[in-house]
């Protein structure tokens, strides 16, 4: 039995240690996150927000390639009503920051650090390319699945037989359909930014996305007036 003990001290004293240090690590990181949020949220108010809309082009291909082209149809009808509803809700409701919209088939510029190739569209939703994004600092938005947000749901370390492993605990809204802010590449901010809104399933499309609007403005007006009184 005491050899027993001898044998696992030294593995309680390093799980006791691990633990204890990534505890600090996890704690010493928030208020590295808090600051760059807070420099995020900044630089949007001075700079622009692209907003990224979808237009399920794979799968209208892919019916139309099926022979199921009123199907298709119906679908890209749909879609084009629902992203010019989106642009109109932002237009009329968001005065945060000027936005630009932008179809998913672009994002390859964005991803590759060339947003001067992007082309905007206007607000019958065609493409002009007179239409500039003239800030240098941008976020990009789109409405999506909401992932989780491992910042703000850290749980805990464990020992394991290849080492210390992180566990992650979700939040109660993972999964859903939100509108959410991201960066430059399509990577979800997190807390405290008020990256997401939910977007919720009203019947009529035009009311969702004015909610949406409204409420995204309303969110970030208000963190950027916490974090002005925070540097002050």
């Amino acid at each position: 039995m005491y050899l027993r003990f001898y044998l696992l001290f030294p593995l309680l004293i390093f799980i006791y240690a691990e633990g204890f240090s990534q505890g600090k690590t996890s704690d010493s990181r928030k208020p590295s996150i808090d600051n760059l949020m807070q420099d995020r949220i900044r630089q949007l108010k001075n700079g622009a927000l692209l907003v990224r809309l979808q237009t399920k082009e794979y799968a209208i291909n892919a019916l139309r390639k099926a022979g199921n082209e009123k199907i298709a149809n119906r679908v890209e009808s749909e879609q084009f009503v629902f992203n010019k509803a989106l642009i109109a809700a932002f237009r009329s409701n968001f005065t945060f920051c000027p936005v630009y919209f932008f179809q998913s088939q672009h994002s390859e510029h964005l991803l590759n650090d060339h947003p001067e190739a992007v082309v905007f569209m206007d607000d019958n939703m065609k493409p002009d390319s007179s239409v500039k994004c003239i800030s240098n600092f941008f976020l990009t938005a789109d409405i999506g699945t909401l992932e989780q947000d491992t910042a703000t749901y850290f749980d805990r370390s464990y020992y394991a037989y290849n080492g210390i492993q992180k566990t992650y605990s979700g939040g109660p809204d993972i999964g859903i359909e939100v509108f959410k802010i991201m960066d430059n590449h399509f990577v979800q901010l997190c807390d405290p930014f008020p990256y997401y809104v939910r977007t919720f399933n009203y019947i009529y499309v035009k009311r969702k996305l004015t909610n949406v609007a409204k409420r995204m403005n309303k969110k970030l007006t208000k963190y950027y007036a916490e974090t002005a009184e925070i540097k002050t």
